[in-house]
């Protein structure tokens, strides 16, 4: 393909356009993961805060938190299988009581307090988190493929037009 082509430069916008989107849907992912963590991270100083205060765990915060608590075998299970989540919360102080497991797609909140022993499921699934920027970069990528495919088709009779001049230009135009 000529460089000097429209179609050439159509085609190398439309690629800058769909890394752009790319890399902007990943930039935002990984903003919202992390405020994600950050506010399950803030739930849980509240849970640890109230369990301090009245001595139990406060069913009320669980379920506005969309929390729910796990026990027995489940629970040993879980601690056994899953893995530790890295974060990134400041210092140790602050989330010395807590850790963040991850267990089958699910997140989990592990709370030890001298007398208390916890383990909370995060009841919001990855397509309930994360639902919104899935639907927002698919619509956005369907776009910018109509918008591509529409304008290339509207450009296909010039490069007719300019193969008609070149052989007008030869004499060879019938």
């Amino acid at each position: 393909m000529n460089r000097h082509s429209i179609l050439f430069k159509l085609n190398i916008l439309f690629i800058i356009a769909l890394l752009a989107t790319i890399i902007a849907a990943f930039s935002m992912t990984m903003h919202m993961a992390k405020k994600d963590q950050n506010e399950l991270f803030y739930k849980s100083r509240l849970l640890i805060k109230e369990m301090r205060t009245t001595g139990e765990i406060p069913s009320t915060l669980l379920q506005e938190f969309r929390l729910k608590m796990v026990e027995n075998d489940e629970k040993r299970k879980i601690l056994q299988n899953a893995h530790k989540r890295k974060h990134d919360l400041g210092p140790r102080h602050l989330w010395k009581h807590r850790t963040f497991l991850s267990y089958k797609g699910h997140r989990y909140l592990h709370i030890k307090l001298r007398n208390v022993n916890v383990l909370l499921k995060d009841e919001q699934t990855f397509m309930g988190r994360f639902f919104t920027p899935i639907l927002v970069l698919m619509g956005i990528l369907f776009l910018l493929t109509i918008m591509y495919i529409l304008l290339r088709r509207s450009l296909v009779p010039l490069k007719k037009l300019e193969r008609d001049i070149v052989s007008y230009g030869e004499g060879t135009l019938k």
